[in-house]
């Protein structure tokens, strides 16, 4: 997924930020704290087997935002 979703962000100009399918990282959560008044779209590359719902929620924290 992410060898994939990194050529459509390449594409896009942004960013590819990783984390682990079962618990957002601290290093990825502060990332996405300190930029995001810059991100105007989120992507979520894998299906719920890869990246698990409460990823997904700590995401939409840190972003301030719903999934």
């Amino acid at each position: 997924d992410a060898l994939t979703g990194g050529a459509f962000i390449g594409l896009r100009g942004g960013v590819l930020v990783l984390t682990d399918g079962s618990s957002l990282t601290p290093a990825t959560r502060s990332w996405l704290i300190s930029h995001k008044t810059d991100i105007k779209e989120c992507y979520v590359f894998g299906g719920p087997n890869s990246v698990n719902l409460g990823v997904m929620t700590a995401i939409g924290d840190a972003l301030d935002v719903t999934p």
